[in-house]
C-alpha cells in the first residue's frame, strides 16, 4: 500500500502548456488529479486506492490532441478474501453417496487472472489432497470424501504475490444420519432414482489433424482421433442418452445423442467448452436420473509463431507484427509484455493475424492462442516469442534524378507532361513534391503526392523556369527536402 506509481513519457514538456490528468473513467468525467506538468515523469502525491485508472497529457492553451488516454491498475498487496464455503461449514452426504461436490468461491483480485487453491486434510498443508490453478474466482472440487478439510487461495500471477495466502478455512463432509434399524424386507432402489457415474468430470482434448483443415466440414474429415466421453456402466441399463450444452445449467442444448456403450465419440466436434451429462434407459424405456454435469474442453492445436521478431519503430508509427494465420480462424488472443512468463499480461483479442505494437522500443515477449467469436481461447498458447523493437533512424533525404538540372521541357499551347523521378527511400510510405517559380519556394505553383519514387505530371500549365524538390514521408515523420532542381518550359 505504500508504493506510488510513476507515469512517464518520451521527450519533455513545458509546465505552462500541459496538464496531467488522472481519472477513474475513460471519458475523464471523474478526474481525481489535474496538475501542471513539466519534464518527462510524474508521481501522484498520495497513495491511490485499489482500482483502474486512466491518464493523459492535456494541452492547456495551445490547440492540439491530448496524449492518451492510457490505463493502469493499482492493486494492493494483501491476501485474497474468501467467500464460500463459510468458516467451519459442514456438508452432509446424501444417503448412499460416499463423496460430495463442493463449490469454492473468493473475491476476485483487481488485476489478477490466475489463482491457486489448495485443499488439505491437515492445517499445515503438509499433504495436499487437491491443488488447482484456475482462471476464475471459483472452483468446484468433485468429489470430496468424508472428513475435515482445510483450504486456502493465493494469486498466482507474479512471484511476489505467491507468498500471500488467504486465511485458512475449514469444512467438514459428514455422513448422512442413519435411520433407525427396522425389520423390513430389503427394497431395491427404483431405476429412476439411480444415475450413471462419469469417469472424468473434467477432461481436455487437443485436436490433431492429418491434413490442413480449411473449414469446419474439412476439420471433421482431417481428424486423426476424436474426443471420447466415458462413464461407468449402470446395472439394468439397456442404452444411454448424453446431453451436451454450451452452459452449465443446460438451458441451451448442442444436441442429445444415444449410445449402447458406456462412451460417446464426438464425431461432429466443435472447439470450445462442452458441458455434458448422461442418463441410462432400461429395456422398458424407464429413464434414470442424469449424472452430475461434466466439462469437456476441446482445443485446437496451438498456433506456430517464430522464436524471434525484429521490428523497428519510426517516429510515432506503430510497427506491425505478423504471423502465419491458422486455417478458418479469424480471431486470436495475444499476451504481450516485458516478462518472459507473461503472468501479468492482459489478453488482447485481434482480428486477423496482425498486431500493431504500440510500445516504445525495447525487448518484449509474446504468445498467441486461437479465439472463438466471443474472444475466448480455443487452443493452447503458442511458444513464447522474443520481440525486439529498435528505434529507426530518421528518414533519408531523396536525391532528384529527372528532370535533371537545366533540362528543357517542350510544351504545346502552354501544356506539358513531365516525368519526375528520384532515389527511393527504403522506409518511405509516400513522397511529397513541390513546384515553384523561385529557388526559395515562396511562389508554389503545385503540390503533388506520390506513393513511389516516380510521378508523371500530365497536362500541366507551367511557363518559364520551374524549380522542384521532393521529400519522403512515413506516418507523421518527414525527411528533409531534397536539393532543388529546375527545368525550362519552352
Amino acid at each position: 500500500p505504500s508504493r506510488i506509481p510513476t507515469l512517464s513519457w518520451t521527450g519533455s514538456l513545458n509546465g505552462n502548456d500541459y496538464e496531467i490528468q488522472i481519472a477513474m473513467d475513460a471519458r475523464f468525467k471523474k478526474i481525481i488529479v489535474a496538475e501542471p506538468v513539466s519534464g518527462n515523469s510524474f508521481r501522484p502525491a498520495t497513495v491511490l486506492p485499489e482500482g483502474r485508472y486512466y491518464w493523459r497529457l492535456e494541452p492547456k492553451e495551445s490547440p492540439g490532441v491530448p496524449a492518451g488516454p492510457f490505463r493502469f491498475t493499482v492493486s494492493h498487496l494483501k491476501p485474497i478474501e474468501l467467500v464460500e464455503p463459510k468458516p467451519q461449514q459442514g456438508f452432509e452426504l446424501k444417503i448412499g453417496d460416499s463423496h460430495q461436490d463442493v463449490d469454492f468461491a473468493w473475491k476476485c483480485k483487481l488485476g489478477g487472472k490466475y489463482y491457486r487453491i489448495q485443499i488439505s486434510p491437515s492445517s499445515d498443508f503438509a499433504a495436499v489432497s487437491k491443488e488447482q490453478v484456475v482462471q476464475a474466482c471459483q472452483y468446484t472440487a468433485n468429489p470430496l470424501p468424508l472428513g475435515t478439510f482445510h483450504w486456502r487461495v493465493r494469486l498466482e500471477d507474479s512471484p511476489q504475490l505467491q507468498a500471500l495466502w488467504s486465511e485458512t478455512r475449514t469444512l467438514t463432509v459428514k455422513a448422512a444420519p442413519q435411520a433407525p434399524a427396522v425389520t423390513a424386507p430389503r427394497v431395491t432402489r427404483a431405476f429412476d432414482k439411480l444415475m450413471p457415474r462419469i469417469k472424468k468430470p473434467l477432461s481436455t482434448f487437443t485436436l490433431q489433424f492429418r491434413g490442413q483443415p480449411r473449414d469446419l466440414a474439412s476439420l471433421q474429415k482431417n481428424l486423426t482421433d476424436v474426443p471420447r466421453l466415458e462413464w461407468l456402466p449402470l446395472k439394468g441399463a439397456h442404452s444411454y442418452s448424453v446431453q451436451m450444452s454450451p452452459n452449465k445449467d443446460f438451458t441451451q442444448l448442442l444436441g442429445e445423442e444415444k449410445s449402447t456403450t458406456t462412451h460417446l465419440d464426438l464425431k461432429n466436434v466443435i472447439p470450445g467448452r462442452i458441458f455434458w451429462r448422461v442418463r441410462a434407459v432400461d429395456a422398458t424405456g424407464e429413464q434414470s436420473e442424469f449424472s452430475p454435469r461434466a466439462l469437456a474442453i476441446v482445443h485446437l492445436p496451438p498456433p506456430k509463431i517464430k522464436a524471434t521478431y525484429q521490428l523497428s519503430k519510426l517516429g510515432d508509427t506503430a510497427p506491425t507484427l505478423e504471423w502465419d494465420s491458422a486455417p478458418f480462424v479469424e480471431r486470436y488472443v495475444i499476451q504481450f509484455g516485458t516478462s518472459r512468463n507473461l503472468a501479468s499480461a492482459e489478453d488482447r483479442v485481434v482480428e486477423g493475424s496482425k498486431f500493431e505494437v504500440d510500445e516504445p522500443p525495447g525487448k518484449y515477449f509474446m504468445r498467441i492462442a486461437v479465439a472463438n467469436d466471443a474472444g475466448e481461447p480455443i487452443s493452447g498458447f503458442s511458444n513464447t516469442a522474443l520481440v525486439s523493437i529498435a528505434p529507426s533512424t530518421a528518414l533519408e533525404k531523396p536525391k532528384p534524378l529527372t528532370p535533371g538540372m537545366g533540362a528543357r521541357a517542350p510544351s504545346s499551347d502552354g501544356r506539358l507532361s513531365v516525368k519526375f523521378s528520384w532515389t527511393p527511400v527504403p522506409t518511405a510510405e509516400a513522397y511529397s513534391i513541390e513546384l515553384a517559380t523561385d529557388p526559395e519556394f515562396t511562389q508554389i505553383q503545385q503540390r503533388l503526392r506520390a506513393p513511389q519514387a516516380l510521378f508523371l505530371l500530365k497536362q500541366a500549365q507551367l511557363k518559364g523556369r520551374i524549380y522542384w524538390r521532393v521529400r519522403a514521408e512515413h506516418g507523421k515523420t518527414m525527411s528533409e527536402w531534397s536539393s532543388a532542381f529546375y527545368f525550362e518550359v519552352r
